[in-house]
């Protein structure tokens, strides 16, 4: 057909800190009016703040999922990205946090010694600093958890 497949961002708020899923009405309406006018799909970060935020290797991915249902049910697609850091509105998760405020040394830091504590540092990706497990080992286990969650919709919905 020629057309280039095109994917429009979904509200960086559509999911709360506290899994729930915002303005669902005006997501649901968006949907539809978006598969109207020939949108392939949309994308939309998936926030480990907000997933694995009570507790290490607890996860919480309901409001993603009915996220995807309603993209599913609207037969668009959805493209996903993992994100491993925090924004002004979503922090890292609170465990993570109280680890690094006895360690500082897991967040990134830059040459003039200023702490971001948005992120890790790369130094301490294979580094047992978060209970017991590396940066990587975590990343790994919160991929492998999210591939088994949307199985469902992995190529098909989820591209």
């Amino acid at each position: 057909s020629g057309r280039v497949p095109l994917y429009v961002a979904l509200p960086l708020d559509a999911v709360s800190d506290n899994t729930t899923l915002n303005h669902t009405k005006a997501i649901a309406t968006g949907l539809k009016a978006l598969k109207l006018l020939g949108v392939t799909g949309v994308s939309l970060p998936v926030w480990w703040g907000i997933v694995e935020n009570e507790e290490a290797g607890k996860y919480n991915w309901s409001a993603y999922q009915s996220l995807a249902e309603m993209i599913r049910n609207a037969g668009l697609k959805l493209r996903v990205s993992i994100c491993f850091h925090a924004t002004s509105n979503i922090s890292l998760p609170p465990w993570v946090i109280k680890i690094g405020e006895s360690d500082p040394d897991i967040f990134f830091k830059d040459r003039a010694g200023k702490w971001y504590k948005n992120c890790l540092s790369l130094a301490a990706d294979d580094l047992p600093v978060l209970a017991g497990r590396s940066p990587m080992q975590v990343y790994e286990q919160f991929l492998s958890e999210f591939k088994s969650s949307f199985s469902g919709f992995l190529g098909g919905t989820i591209t």
